[in-house]
């Protein structure tokens, strides 16, 4: 607790990097396969929970700059940002496989389309999670 009243909201931006980089270790060889327009993307798990896990220390990094300059960033809108961050970026690492077994293509198809509108709704919850980070230092910046 000592520690989150000296860093504030970063602590938990760090304590969130660092559970995603041990999670990373369940995700050696499963992949997120992605239809969009006829264009398949094929996503390493692994590699979405390391990057997200970089987004992460690097949002604590910006949290604690603007901690040390004596007028913190927002609480408020730092847990709502912290949210919606991490929420956007677990609904797609831990989103189901796509069951890739032969054999009934329709099903496959469905799951695919499925696993694809999953994606992109979880990219979108990611995204404003950064509007409201933009909002908090514009927030910042236009109280001085």
């Amino acid at each position: 607790m000592e520690l989150y009243k000296t860093h504030g909201i970063s602590v938990m931006f760090v304590a969130g990097a660092i559970l995603l980089v041990l999670a990373s270790l369940l995700f050696l060889n499963k992949i997120v396969e992605i239809n969009l327009y006829e264009t398949y993307f094929i996503i390493s798990k692994k590699t979405l929970a390391t990057g997200l896990a970089i987004a992460l220390f690097f949002f604590a990094l910006v949290y604690l700059v603007f901690s040390r300059t004596g007028q913190p960033l927002n609480e408020k809108f730092g847990w709502i940002h912290f949210l919606l961050t991490v929420l956007g970026g677990l609904i797609l690492i831990c989103a189901p496989i796509a069951n890739s077994a032969p054999g009934d293509y329709q099903t496959m198809r469905q799951n695919m389309v499925f696993l694809s509108k999953l994606s992109l709704i979880s990219f979108g919850v990611f995204c404003l999670g950064q509007v409201i980070l933009i909002i908090n230092i514009a927030r910042f910046y236009l109280q001085k």
